[in-house]
């Protein structure tokens, strides 16, 4: 397959907006500006390079404000745990608090909680239910919905336009999830209406969980033509469960994110599309924005970040490089 496919939400350059470059800053606010008594706490989804790449984009937009940052990693996707980490920071009474609210119904008394306590929040990654988006200064995400409906067409193109595909949904109540198996299924019922989705599984951010999935859909399914993954542990469960299958290489998997086991997948053969995202960039613009809510500038209440397609085909080209080499970095 040798279709270049487009980035979507408008962007411009990848090369111009990853973190070794990275230059996006709120209006009327120079980075490098000093907020010497200005601390913040950023507390990610849990770790692993993801959010270890975005941990580095927040602290680069720190060092270069002049913030002091506190960074915490829950140990894993748990809002249980997200919960407490949030608690506990709203008592230290930093300036600001950017969050990946893990569930978008559960996080919303603790930002309240936050917030009433003068603090200021920024979701990052992650996004509240629109009737809770009041609640924070900024979010900052990709456009989870377009991405998922640009994975059902690159899945669809992948397999012919018919056949059966399996969508792992991660775990209900995180919103980029929901989000991105919406978009994928509502844009495979309009525009893609051959290809049979069956019901969709949770892994619940398990990858084990996600191979298990994988092979069972296999044993029920012999028509069985594309796997759908919306986050990046998933896509490695079950690219575990394609490499000992028979059928590996021949099921499309198309998932979200470019962890390096991922990459390897990709070079393998067992995955034929990854949706890159930038969480450089998004934990940069979020300490930025919560930085311009707190000194008057001009704050973007919701900033998506570009998504690209990686394919094997075009993993040498220099954008995409840029991009996976910063997606991947630790600081």
């Amino acid at each position: 397959m040798k279709k270049q496919y487009t980035v979507v939400l408008g962007i411009a350059s990848l090369s111009a907006l990853v973190l070794a470059g990275c230059a996006s800053t709120a209006p009327g606010n120079t980075a490098g500006e000093s907020d010497d008594s200005l601390e913040m706490t950023l507390i990610t989804g849990s770790g692993g390079p993801y959010y270890e790449a975005l941990s580095c984009g927040a602290k680069k937009a720190a060092t270069e404000l002049g913030i002091e940052l506190s960074v915490q990693f829950p140990p894993a996707w748990d809002p249980i745990e997200s919960t407490s980490l949030l608690n506990a920071a709203t008592s230290t009474k930093p300036d600001a608090i950017v969050v990946v609210p893990t569930d978008q119904t559960v996080l919303v008394a603790p930002i309240q909680q936050a917030v009433d306590a003068g603090i200021t929040v920024v979701t990052v990654d992650q996004t509240l239910d629109e009737a809770d988006a009041h609640l924070v200064a900024s979010a900052v995400a990709t456009d989870n919905e377009v991405a998922g409906a640009e994975a059902a067409d690159v899945m669809a193109e992948l397999i012919g336009g018919k056949g059966t595909v399996l969508v792992d949904g991660a775990a209900p109540g995180s919103s980029a999830a929901d989000q991105r198996t919406n978009g994928f299924l509502e844009r495979m019922a309009s525009e893609h209406p051959q290809v049979n989705v069956l019901e969709v599984q949770y892994s619940n951010s398990d990858p084990a969980k996600a191979t298990q999935i994988v092979n069972a859909a296999l044993a029920a399914n012999s028509d069985l033509a594309g796997v759908y993954v919306v986050y990046q542990d998933g896509v490695i469960g079950a690219g575990t469960a394609l490499r000992a299958s028979e059928r590996g290489g021949e099921i499309v998997l198309v998932g979200f994110d470019t962890a390096p086991a991922e990459v390897e997948l990709l070079e393998e053969g067992l995955a034929s599309a990854l949706i890159a995202q930038q969480p450089a960039v998004m934990g940069y613009d979020a300490v930025v924005e919560a930085h311009a809510a707190l000194t008057d500038g001009a704050v973007q209440h919701m900033k998506q970040t570009p998504i690209k397609v990686v394919t094997k085909d075009n993993l040498g080209e220099a954008d995409v490089k840029t991009l996976l080499s910063a997606s991947a970095s630790s600081c």
